[in-house]
């Protein structure tokens, strides 16, 4: 069954930050995650080469008649420092009451 607050927690483990070098592999796994996802969910997906990150496109075939949808978001993260400041480690994804803290857990990833 499909868990979405699981799929939040997964999405939050990859330290997708694009501005930093050193995190490609997380940027890599945020990549493959989404790609992925989106996949399971019955889109095609493909993934757009670009110099830096690549771009993640996904359709959904159906009835040309219905409504047609655009999401823009991305799935990086602006550095989490001063680590300091925060009170849990910010990849690792903190349920606290009925909210879900961890770098990228709120708007998109890149707005956290």
């Amino acid at each position: 069954m499909f868990d979405p607050v699981e799929k939040l927690k997964e999405f939050i483990r990859h330290p997708s930050i694009s501005a930093d070098s050193q995190a490609r592999a997380g940027m890599k796994g945020a990549q493959e995650f989404v790609s992925g996802l989106l996949t399971s969910l019955g889109f095609t997906s493909e993934v757009v080469k670009t110099d830096l990150h690549p771009i993640i496109f996904a359709q959904r075939g159906g009835d040309a008649s219905w409504p047609h949808v655009l999401i823009y978001g991305h799935y990086d993260v602006q550095p989490a420092d001063p680590l300091n400041l925060w009170t849990t480690t910010p990849f690792e994804p903190t349920i606290r009451g009925n909210r879900i803290f961890g770098r990228g857990a709120a708007r998109q990833k890149a707005r956290s």
